[in-house]
């Protein structure tokens, strides 16, 4: 539904503007133990990457979505190039989630020997 991809572009508006933030924060001297809770702390950056992967996955139904109305809307041939796009860029978006958060877990847990 409509709201539903109103929801997925606010989550996605608002992990652009958080990260932004984290960045900006990394540089300013005084505010770096901000970016330094979220990124050196491996709890809360599983919980960040778990966050990252559910909004992708999230993109990705809406890609879905998308398709399927394209297809059944009969809409013309430059459609079907947008739409591949997002879905790669999607697919893709996905498998680095995932990625990191293998990596997330894999520091986590050598950390602990």
């Amino acid at each position: 539904t409509s709201k539903f991809k109103k929801v997925v572009l606010i989550l996605i508006a608002g992990s652009v503007i958080f990260t932004l933030f984290l960045f900006i924060c990394s540089f300013v001297p005084s505010l770096r133990i901000i970016s330094d809770t979220f990124t050196k702390n491996p709890v809360i950056s599983i919980v960040g990457a778990l966050i990252g992967l559910v909004i992708a996955t999230l993109f990705l139904i809406s890609d879905f979505d998308t398709i399927h109305n394209a297809v059944e809307n009969h809409l013309p041939k430059e459609y079907e190039w947008l739409c591949s796009y997002t879905l790669a860029f999607s697919i893709m978006w996905v498998f680095l989630k995932v990625f990191q958060l293998i990596a997330r877990l894999k520091g986590s847990s050598s950390s602990k020997f």
